[in-house]
């Protein structure tokens, strides 16, 4: 099998998404053959390595002094390949690992007298292989471009205004330019991320394609011809229009309507004013989930399976969705099923009292998951996470400098920090200890980030939103008359904006290795 096996396949990652959607349909040979195709070559761009890395891991054996004896210069070889993949494995899906071993051997031209040893290793190999990438198929497991499961977020405060959309869109960028793959979810009814992310005009024509489909989903779509109807979900559609199948109980769609491309990394699935609907479809059949309901059971996880679904297809590692600040039932099945969650806060007395009353959201969510997931059959229980929601900590947002010569904590102004202090131990003693025991205490009483994003931005999210990029990319050229001399002035501030928000994404994602 080896290199030459490889070098002439021209499946493509397109085949990998037929071949799961048909996998029933389609024999293992052909899936085998798309599947290796697809494994060699990866989902991310690998750094090149320095010349230390070079004489550490013995790429360059045979000219560096590798052992001249055959069986020593195979096990040299051998080692330095898996030296190499444990330096490169973050780069790579888990299902891809032996195999780059594999090209590891062949690029080092392991002597030709031992062709039995090597037709045995790869003949093993790939029979290893095969059946991984198999059991990726038929599982849907969502493993991402860095090897690793994905992470669900959610960004919630039950008091608005604390700068959540601001938060949500910038940090999803941050991570997109980190080289995470990163899809938002707009899933507040007011579509503030949504109308951060894109234009008004375009938006205008995803809702105006699909009204008819929100009033009635199964009329709409019979009074469609097929062709139209597969023409249409070939174009992004809103989060509601994807939850609107299930809220008729009609049949769901066979296939993911792409995501709006935000930029490299980074895709957006639009929000919708109409979603209290599907609310009211969660409201309604909220208690018929106690009793395993099937139609219950898919409205309330059907959020969380798109997400997943979407991480299967493009290979996300983070799902970020923006929520409404209410603590209704859309966001109770939200932050509910989602892996972590952050508190975005504001140095003020409303923060705290909101911090207080999620904190009693909480204990009363979790009780009612914990219910269902007890009543349920296995069956019917693998749609919801294996865990409640985890905190992740707080935010402070949006305050002001400390403008004396001794700088107090986190550098903030007295009557804001006299605020700010009190949000930890509103955390303490509001949130439920199982929600927030996977970090410590003094990682908890820390902000998110530290003080990168605490100070205030002034008009510059304003700017942002306007033209739809995050802050530090807010673009010089066609601007309007009157916003030039801010941006062009200010530069460097807003430049300097996206080294505060890759700190924070560190940050956040630190915190999320804590849950696993």
């Amino acid at each position: 099998m080896g290199a030459r096996g490889c070098t002439g396949c021209t499946a493509s990652g397109s085949l990998l998404d037929e071949k799961r959607k048909e996998a029933h349909g389609v024999s293992g040979l052909h899936i085998i053959k798309a599947l290796y195709a697809l494994a060699c070559k990866p989902r991310t761009t690998v750094p090149p390595l320095s010349p230390t890395d070079h004489t550490d891991t013995g790429v360059n054996a045979s000219h560096t002094g590798a052992p001249k004896k055959k069986g020593q210069r195979l096990t040299a070889v051998l080692e330095s390949g898996f030296n190499e993949w444990r330096r490169r494995r973050d780069y790579y899906p888990s299902h891809m690992r032996l195999i780059y071993i594999d090209f590891f051997i062949i690029k080092n031209k392991i002597p030709s007298k031992i062709p039995r040893i090597l037709s045995l290793l790869h003949r093993l190999h790939f029979v290893v292989c095969c059946t991984m990438l198999l059991a990726y198929v038929s599982t849907g497991d969502t493993q991402t471009s860095q090897g690793k499961r994905l992470k669900t977020i959610s960004i919630f405060n039950n008091k608005g205004g604390v700068g959540k959309t601001t938060l949500t869109f910038h940090l999803a960028h941050a991570l997109a330019e980190m080289g995470y793959k990163t899809l938002l979810i707009d899933l507040d009814p007011q579509c503030n991320l949504t109308i951060y992310g894109m234009d008004q005009e375009q938006l205008h024509q995803i809702w105006k394609e699909e009204d008819p489909f929100i009033e009635d989903f199964k009329s709409a779509q019979e009074r469609m011809s097929a062709r139209n109807f597969v023409k249409l979900t070939s174009n992004t559609r809103s989060i509601h229009f994807l939850l609107k199948s299930v809220e008729d109980g009609a049949t769901e769609l066979a296939n993911n309507p792409p995501p709006l491309n935000l930029a490299e990394n980074l895709d957006l699935i639009p929000g919708r004013l109409t979603m209290h609907l599907f609310e009211d479809a969660v409201s309604r059949r909220w208690s018929d989930v106690y009793q395993g309901e099937p139609l219950a059971v898919r409205t309330v996880t059907k959020p969380r399976e798109i997400a997943e679904s979407y991480a299967a297809e493009h290979g996300y590692d983070f799902i970020i969705m923006d929520t409404s600040p209410s603590l209704g039932t859309l966001n109770r099945l939200i932050i509910s099923t989602t892996d972590g969650f952050v508190i975005p806060c504001m140095p003020d007395m409303f923060s705290l009292y909101g911090v207080r009353n999620i904190g009693a959201a909480l204990e009363v969510w979790k009780k009612q998951f914990t219910t269902i997931f007890h009543l349920l059959s296995d069956e019917k229980r693998a749609l919801f996470p294996k865990h409640f929601v985890r905190l992740l900590g707080f935010t402070i947002y949006n305050a002001k400098k400390y403008k004396g010569t001794t700088k107090p904590k986190w550098d903030l102004a007295q009557a804001h920090y006299n605020y700010a202090e009190q949000i930890p131990n509103a955390i303490l003693e509001s949130i439920p200890a199982e929600v927030r025991q996977k970090l410590p205490t003094k990682t908890l009483n820390t902000p998110i980030g530290g003080t990168s994003i605490m100070h205030t931005h002034n008009t510059m999210p304003a700017m942002a939103q306007k033209y739809h990029k995050p802050m530090w990319a807010v673009p010089l050229e066609k601007l309007e008359a009157g916003d030039t001399p801010t941006i062009s002035g200010n530069r460097k501030i807003y430049e300097a904006t996206k080294a505060k928000y890759t700190k924070f994404a560190k940050d956040v994602i630190k915190r999320l290795d804590t849950l696993e």
